[in-house]
């Protein structure tokens, strides 16, 4: 063999070693990505599952789902949208409702749970009699209240009136209890 074919058979050599382990890499890196990833889908199994119950009480949604990890609360109810942070040892949750149809969406441990709540409508009219019945009597509380915050302030001022016309007399009165003492003339030795 020649120089010149022996120079070439070692650049061949050369390049088919760095082929082999170029190959060999990501082999390797298959199957450690693949390890991660298989252990990633055992672990997202054996997560238990969110439960979430809802029932109503009294016009208002009483929501509880299972504890145990940070979470957040998703609340659509007609045009109202309202997302509510849960701590990991809240289980419950009460919410008052606005229109016959609210869908609730809890999003914790990385799964998700849904659930939506219909309303009779008989049910919303008679809560808007009460709601209606109570803003009355709000009103007739307010009205009350301004009422006797007015007798207050005229009983105030009626009582200053009567102190004022009381501390001249009191005055009066002191003095004449109370002389003040009366001044000796002052006495001279030869006298």
């Amino acid at each position: 063999m020649s120089t010149a074919s022996v120079a070439v058979w070692g650049e061949f050599r050369a390049r088919a070693v760095a082929v082999k382990r170029a190959r060999s890499l990501p082999v390797w890196f298959l199957v450690v990505t693949l390890t991660i990833a298989a252990a990633g889908v055992v672990s997202w199994t054996t997560r238990p599952p969110v439960s979430m119950a809802v029932q109503e009480q009294s016009g208002q949604l009483i929501i509880r789902w299972t504890p145990g990890g940070s979470g957040r609360l998703e609340i659509r109810d007609g045009d109202f949208r309202a997302q509510v942070d849960i701590a990991p040892r809240l289980s419950a949750l009460t919410y008052s409702r606005r229109t016959n149809d609210v869908s609730l969406t809890l999003i914790a441990r990385g799964r998700r749970n849904s659930a939506r709540f219909l309303s009779r409508a008989a049910d919303a009219e008679q809560l808007a009699e009460d709601l209606s019945t109570l803003e009355i009597q709000a009103r007739a509380a307010r009205i009350q209240t301004e009422s006797s915050l007015w007798r207050i302030a005229e009983m105030q001022r009626t009582a200053n009136r009567l102190l004022a016309q009381i501390k001249p007399r009191d005055a009066e009165t002191r003095a004449i209890a109370n002389p003040p003492p009366r001044r000796r003339a002052a006495m001279t030795w030869w006298r």
